[in-house]
């Protein structure tokens, strides 16, 4: 309980509501691709969804606090029905909901609560805790996305075992995929990650993964680079 309520606390520390607009970030590149020839009313038809570990509610407060702006008539209920159909699932739980998701909500960069701090133990989940049914249930609707997907982008992952196995990664083959492996420099380190995500007879080759098993399928490219760079160098989102 103690330590659900100090990672809360310390990542709620870096909730900066203008720093998470205006820099300029892998948030805002994704928006400007996907705002490209879409009207608002159409802006919920991008074949996008977003499956994180993470806790923070940094897209959600970007994509409200743009998408509010995008034109001088559009209106808060009709943001939140837009970012509503966008699939957004937090694996292990979020801090908090913000003002327009629910009662209770918090502002994001608000100072903190008792009753947040609360709230917490009951709102986070950890890899290490077994899986309750409202976990499990999150883990199956991510699943279902990814498999589905034509192309799956596996950003800032550190792949970890447990996580892998959660979201049964080693039975997703999409068309194409790709990830970010930022600053695993050397062969043994992808090696490792191989041994953990893939099967025993795929290859590695000049740092791609490839499978003899699935010849039909291009196989999953991973680059030692940022989310951000890796976005713009490599990812096709048109």
């Amino acid at each position: 309980m103690i330590g659900k309520m100090a990672i809360a606390y310390i990542l709620t520390k870096y909730e900066d509501k203008h720093k998470a607009i205006k820099t300029e970030n892998w948030y805002r590149f994704l928006l400007n691709k996907m705002v490209e020839d879409t009207e608002i009313d159409t802006f919920s038809q991008n074949k996008v969804s977003f499956v994180t570990f993470n806790y923070d509610r940094s897209l959600e407060h970007f994509l409200y606090t743009t998408l509010s702006h995008y034109s001088e008539d559009i209106t808060s209920p009709k943001v939140i029905e837009i970012i509503n159909q966008i699939p957004i699932i937090h694996l292990y739980g979020q801090l908090d909901p913000l003002p327009w998701q629910g009662e209770n909500g918090r502002e994001y960069g608000a100072p903190l609560e008792e009753k947040h701090l609360r709230g917490y133990i009951k709102n986070l989940s950890i890899i290490f805790e077994d899986m309750n049914a409202e976990i499990e249930s999150r883990f199956k609707n991510a699943y279902d996305l990814l498999i589905k997907a034509d192309t799956v982008y596996i950003l800032g992952f550190g792949f970890d075992s447990d996580n892998i196995a959660r979201l049964k990664l080693k039975e997703i083959f999409p068309q194409e995929a790709g990830g970010t492996a930022y600053k695993f420099e050397n062969q043994q380190k992808i090696k490792e990650i191989k041994d953990k995500f893939f099967e025993t007879e795929k290859k590695i080759y000049k740092g791609f993964l490839l499978t003899d098993k699935f010849p039909q399928q291009k196989g999953i490219e991973l680059i030692n680079e940022t989310v951000y760079d890796f976005l713009i160098n490599h990812a096709k989102l048109d």
